[in-house]
């Protein structure tokens, strides 16, 4: 066993706004058997010299001859740790300060977990909404044919998970590296989730997540792409158009989408019947939720996407719907005034 129990790595790139913040959030944690690996990805700004500011033992920092980008440079940070586990941390980030004890103590006792994040609360110039991912790890594993279920900077992992299985980072995915990652991992790692808030999650206008919007959602599609094929489904452009759609394409009618949706939804579970790649337990639970939050979007247009999830069997969290329906009535109440 490794002499460190944790190691934390954060890739750092012209990221002197909320740097010092965020490498504070770290050194004054409650846990303190980490290294801190900061790898300055040839930062232009001041960055490096807000890192050198700090003299604690337990920084190891790495100056990149190259910019490397993120993925490729945490590939790189991972395979210099030395700890039995894998914590992240990005730049404009803060980690609260039981952050990292809770998520050993998670982990010490969840030996079936071989990663897991926590929830975590939005903040920047208008604070968000918690973002609360799930704990239960084959809902996580179907969850992710829709969208990720870990806030990626908040994780902890086993390094074990990354050695046996030769995990990297793929960058040809970035800005959606992570998420990719994570759909691999699944097929044959728990994910789980410290239903806690235990990280603030910085959304800025510099965030790589806003900059880098049409190459994100390119690479989404073909994210659920592999995984429909993991199920034995090819992906049609209308099947692409309509898989993760919230809200109507001007192209359909409301009852057109809703229909396309349902009949979409229907195939997955099907297709998953054969496969049995997803529990489909869990699939049905998650599909359920997808449908409900996507008829209660398009309720705007009118009550029928609400009179849809009453009547298709894909409703299968009443207690959703009932407060979907609480939550409609309540908004035509408002508008009425």
């Amino acid at each position: 066993m490794s002499e460190i129990k944790m190691s934390v790595v954060m890739p750092v790139y012209n990221g002197r706004e909320y740097l010092y913040e965020a490498i504070e959030s770290i050194l004054k944690q409650s846990f303190t058997d980490f290294e801190f690996i900061i790898i300055n990805d040839c930062s232009t700004d001041n960055s490096l010299e807000i890192i050198q500011s700090f003299s604690d033992q337990r920084i190891k920092l790495i100056n990149n001859t190259n910019n490397l980008g993120q993925g490729n440079t945490l590939n790189k940070g991972f395979d210099l740790s030395q700890g039995e586990y894998i914590a992240r941390m990005d730049q404009d980030d803060i980690s609260l300060p039981d952050r990292l004890k809770e998520q050993i103590s998670f982990m010490e006792k969840n030996k079936h977990i071989g990663i897991s994040g926590t929830w975590a609360k939005i903040i920047g110039k208008k604070e968000g909404p918690i973002i609360k991912h799930g704990s239960n790890p084959k809902r996580n594993k179907a969850t992710l044919l829709f969208h990720t279920c870990l806030v990626h900077p908040s994780i902890i992992i086993r390094k074990n998970v990354f050695e046996n299985n030769q995990f990297k980072f793929n960058q040809d995915y970035a800005p959606n590296d992570d998420y990719e990652l994570w759909t691999r991992i699944s097929k044959n790692v728990n994910i789980s989730n410290i239903k806690k808030v235990l990280f603030f999650y910085r959304v800025h206008e510099s965030s790589a997540s806003i900059k880098k919007a049409k190459q994100k959602k390119e690479n989404k599609n073909k994210i659920w792409e592999a995984q429909l094929k993991n199920i034995g489904l090819h992906a049609s452009s209308e099947g692409m158009e309509i898989h993760n759609k919230y809200s109507k394409p001007e192209k359909y009618s409301i009852n057109e989408f809703i229909n396309k949706k349902e009949k979409y939804l229907k195939k997955i579970l099907k297709a998953n019947q054969s496969t049995n790649y997803y529990n489909q337990k869990a699939l049905k639970h998650v599909v359920s939720k997808h449908w409900i939050d996507v008829c209660y979007s398009n309720s705007k247009y009118g009550f029928s996407p609400l009179k849809k999830i009453a009547t298709s069997n894909l409703t299968i969290i009443k207690h959703k719907f009932s407060k979907i329906i609480i939550k409609y009535l309540y908004r035509m109440i408002e508008n009425s005034f």
